[in-house]
């Protein structure tokens, strides 16, 4: 889980980095700081929250729910319900950065803008637990870039978290990734520190 994220803000971030000139408004470019700040802190909860629960933990017995499963999978989507709004307003803004001479968005040189700003919008799912079982489907980003310029972006998958081990899998998975994001923004920081002023974010 977040690797298409992970993967599109290498891409960005690195040509963003060798662009020799301006790459963006510095209200842009901190939006898009606060909102990877916030993706990562959320994500981090998901992890940590419901998800790698065994079934017979205390926090899923004698609930209002049936099962001790039906619990698990009514909060868990709850906060993947969350995580995927976090998910989508800042892969919207990452689009914001772009090439001062042209105005074109270093996105443009992996998908076509109005179909990714669509995408997002409506059909992008970071993650949602089926809702009779325990099998979690989504529809991501394509991030195989040589086929990324056709006009359907979507990666569906799914991963199966019947088991107590595959859910720590996932939990480790995120946190992992959570770690990568961390450092790109880190250097996101470093770049704002380095070129604004307080006067410039306003």
């Amino acid at each position: 889980m977040l690797e298409d994220i992970v993967e599109i803000s290498k891409k960005v971030f690195d040509e963003a980095y060798a662009y020799n000139g301006s790459i963006g408004r510095a209200p842009d470019i901190y939006m898009i700081y606060k909102k990877l700040a916030e993706l990562i802190v959320d994500a981090k909860c998901v992890a940590s929250h419901y998800l790698a629960l065994d079934m017979t933990n205390p926090f899923l017995q004698n609930s209002s729910f049936e099962e001790p499963v039906d619990k698990w999978r009514y909060v868990v989507n709850k906060d993947m319900e969350r995580l995927n709004k976090y998910a989508k307003k800042y892969l919207l803004e990452l689009s914001s950065l772009h090439k001062e001479e042209t105005s074109s968005s270093f996105l443009d040189s992996y998908f076509h803008a109005t179909s990714y700003c669509g995408f997002i919008r409506d059909s992008y799912s970071i993650g949602r637990i089926d809702p009779c079982g325990s099998m979690m489907v989504f529809c991501v980003l394509d991030t195989n870039f040589q086929s990324s310029k056709n006009k359907y972006l979507g990666q569906h998958g799914k991963i199966n978290l019947s088991t107590l081990e595959a859910r720590i899998e996932l939990r480790g998975n995120i946190m992992s990734n959570c770690q990568t994001l961390n450092r790109y923004l880190k250097s996101l920081r470093s770049y704002i520190v380095s070129n604004f002023t307080i006067e410039d974010l306003m």
